[in-house]
């Protein structure tokens, strides 16, 4: 059964505000005004949530103003850096009921003078007629962002089987980027050589300039959504809501069809790496320098150097002010030949947020 009552990494669990429907990802902050989402994929991230678990049919919360409206307000949004995320967390960004909402909280952020990347995950292709509405977002962010989900899942874990790339090209021509979510593979599943072929080839042949690849990340409303819900056995993965398993045959399995097809685009393991790259940026999740829950960051003194020179400040302050404008509390730093340690363990919230206020505009 699922664990938590709301998305996970939500701002508030109360659901009568709308923080609730706000939160903070991996490598992005989602906005989700609609519950419910008719693709009835087994591995679904929203099964973890009792609030969207059981719902099929897309249904607005919250106004697309509101959350907007909270979006700017909340410490840990950073304007025209922070990546923000649409439907990522709770249904399908180009529904026929959601469609709409997607473009109009583009609008609503460029409209007011925020140049924020955006960052959609989909599966059922865009909507026909899209150029326009995506020229006049492109041209007033830094970005738009793309990923098409698929990986060539058996219609028993992935039902919806439509066209992932019905015009993707008006996208394109519009100035999106385009990337393979190549996600999640599984052992037993699809993670046979033809299965990454055939998806890798599918993507290429329809525009996409990147792949990111990712396992499948072990949470318990997942199990049960898969085990109870959809009746299939339940893959062996490693136990860990904060890791994906990956099986490293999966990467020989790509460079292998990248180099018979003489394919050159970049591969990523991680999203944040490949938003990172489209939009010409060090990675913000500051991968090359995280610890573990004791030591919060490792910095090679060079690079430190590099930081401060650039920054003008000591890194101890530069993390001193984030943590300062995150308003987190009873959060002290300290650093000893790069290695950057914090008075105590961070939620998951205040973890990504202070990464990512760290990547996105004290260091880089």
């Amino acid at each position: 059964m699922p664990i938590y009552e709301q998305i996970f990494g939500a701002f508030s669990q109360d659901s009568n505000n709308p923080l609730s429907r706000i939160s903070q990802a991996n490598s992005c902050i989602s906005l989700d005004p609609f519950v419910g989402c008719s693709l009835s994929c087994a591995y679904c991230y929203r099964y973890n949530s009792k609030r969207d678990a059981n719902v099929s049919t897309p249904r607005k919360l919250f106004a697309d103003e509101t959350l907007v409206k909270s979006l700017i307000n909340n410490p840990y949004f950073i304007p025209s850096k922070t990546i923000i995320g649409i439907h990522t967390a709770s249904t399908e960004a180009f529904s026929p009921e959601v469609a709409d909402s997607t473009f109009n909280i583009m609008n609503l952020l460029v409209d007011k003078g925020y140049k924020n990347p955006f960052w959609l995950v989909i599966k059922s292709g865009i909507p026909k007629n899209s150029y326009k509405m995506f020229r006049y977002i492109v041209k007033r962010c830094k970005g738009i962002i793309i990923s098409i989900s698929y990986s060539d899942l058996p219609s028993s874990v992935e039902p919806f089987k439509n066209d992932r790339f019905k015009n993707i090209k008006e996208a394109i021509k519009a100035g999106v980027r385009i990337s393979l979510h190549l996600r999640p593979v599984v052992v037993g599943w699809n993670d046979k050589y033809e299965n990454i072929e055939k998806s890798i080839l599918v993507g290429v042949k329809n525009g996409c300039q990147s792949i990111c690849v990712g396992g499948l990340r072990f949470l318990k409303g997942i199990k049960y959504a898969i085990t109870k819900k959809h009746k299939l056995r339940f893959p062996k993965i490693e136990e860990n809501e904060l890791k994906k398993t990956l099986s490293p045959k999966t990467i020989n399995f790509i460079n292998k069809v990248l180099k018979n097809y003489k394919i050159n685009i970049p591969v990523f393991l991680h999203s944040s790496e490949m938003i990172s790259n489209f939009l010409g940026i060090s990675d913000y999740n500051l991968y090359k320098f995280r610890g573990n829950k004791k030591l919060f960051l490792r910095i090679p003194l060079r690079e430190q150097a590099v930081i401060e020179k650039q920054k003008n400040k000591r890194t101890k302050k530069l993390i001193k002010e984030a943590i300062q404008e995150l308003r987190l509390k009873n959060c002290k730093v300290e650093i000893n030949c790069g290695n950057v340690t914090l008075s105590r363990i961070l939620t998951y919230i205040e973890e990504r947020g202070l990464i990512h206020k760290l990547g996105l505009e004290k260091f880089f």
